[in-house]
């Protein structure tokens, strides 16, 4: 092409260049960022790794945590492969014991912490691990008699030393500080034991100004944001603005170690005399599926990842609907009914969760 028959695409102001020399630049330019590209996609990136009692390992530049110290570097300690096969791998080397354990949740406590004892602590709840057994000798809801004393919480050390427990509810609501020394000692025990297995630590909302708050519903008002409960959630008719709560709300749990919820719930409230209707979406089960498509989003992402805190959605399949208004976690409230023919109506929430990737899923117990 001749200098005289070559256009330009910059303004009269700008220097001018002849189009086949920008094509080339930006040819250029497109095959280097896609080098670029290819070989971020090849080379993993060195996470940060903190460690309390074991070592690292070093292979090729990058370093791994030998959680089961054995010199080696094993699959399931390999950051740069999937969770499928790191999973396959940790569960070859788990005993069945360890695997028991694994399959379990149960409440937690700190030094000083009460929670479903009578007594009263004389001194301030501490960042330091609660030794002692939690047996009950009566149903927590009913008061009545069981056939057989339970333990409701192990001393730390020995839940994870001796019954291998990975999986923790928190209840105490403390400073944020003391929230996280506490989840960093506890992932420091974890990582001494046995296979290095971490600990996942939940609880329930802890972002609401709610006058229901009780063990297993919801821990209230505490050190992070405060919001409306999930009822004033719903009523603000904001689903961005929901997205920015979960997302608020997801910084705070993660940044004290918190990443697992019992929350929220996706049951309507078509039960007026139902107790839990606070902590509900409200009665439209379309509207409430929106909701738990953004509290999920909010939480997790779009997918489950290091920044995450994973969502159990609760009460499948819908405990709005209990018989006269009574609960399951009652022995007179074990019935639910689905007047109308309404039964798949309950199940739009549930749904709308499980499609946003819900991590979990709570059944009732009628």
């Amino acid at each position: 092409m001749k200098a005289s028959q070559e256009r330009t695409l910059l303004g009269p102001t700008c220097s001018l260049m002849p189009i086949p020399r920008i094509r080339l630049l930006v040819a250029a330019f497109m095959l280097l960022t896609n080098q670029a590209i290819s070989q971020s996609k090849s080379a993993p990136k060195q996470p940060r790794l903190g460690v309390r009692s074991v070592k690292l390992l070093e292979q090729g530049g990058l370093q791994f945590k030998d959680l089961n110290r054995n010199g080696q570097l094993d699959k399931y300690e390999d950051w740069r492969l999937s969770a499928q096969e790191r999973s396959r791998d940790l569960l070859a080397k788990m005993s069945i014991q360890q695997k028991v354990g694994f399959m379990l949740i149960s409440t937690t406590r700190m030094k000083n912490d009460q929670s479903f004892g009578t007594a009263q602590a004389k001194e301030p709840i501490t960042s330091d691990f609660n030794e002692e057994d939690l047996v009950a000798s009566q149903n927590m809801f009913t008061r009545k008699p069981l056939p057989t004393p339970i333990m409701n919480a192990a001393g730390t050390t020995k839940a994870v030393t001796q019954y291998h427990l990975r999986h923790f509810i928190l209840r105490a609501n403390v400073t944020a500080r003391t929230t996280a020394e506490w989840a960093n000692k506890l992932q420091a025990l974890c990582e001494s034991d046995g296979l290095g297995i971490p600990a996942i630590i939940a609880s329930n909302p802890r972002n609401h100004i709610t006058g229901a708050a009780a063990i297993g519903t919801s821990v209230g008002k505490t050190v992070f944001s405060a919001w409306p409960g999930e009822l004033g959630l719903s009523a603000m008719r904001d689903l961005t603005l929901v997205r920015e709560f979960a997302d608020i709300a997801r910084q705070e749990w993660s940044a004290v170690g918190l990443r697992k919820g019992y929350m929220y719930m996706a049951d309507l409230a078509t039960e007026p005399r139902w107790q839990r209707i606070e902590g509900t979406f409200g009665e439209d089960a379309q509207w409430a599926g929106q909701m738990m498509t953004e509290i999920v989003y909010g939480f997790q992402g779009k997918t489950l990842g290091p920044s995450s805190v994973a969502v159990t959605t609760k009460h499948f399949p819908g405990g709005g609907s209990g018989q006269g208004g009574q609960d399951p976690h009652f022995d007179w409230g074990k019935k639910e009914v689905f007047p109308g023919g309404r039964f798949a109506n309950n199940l739009i929430p549930f749904k709308a969760a499980i499609k946003a990737g819900t991590s979990a899923i709570m059944p009732y117990y009628s």
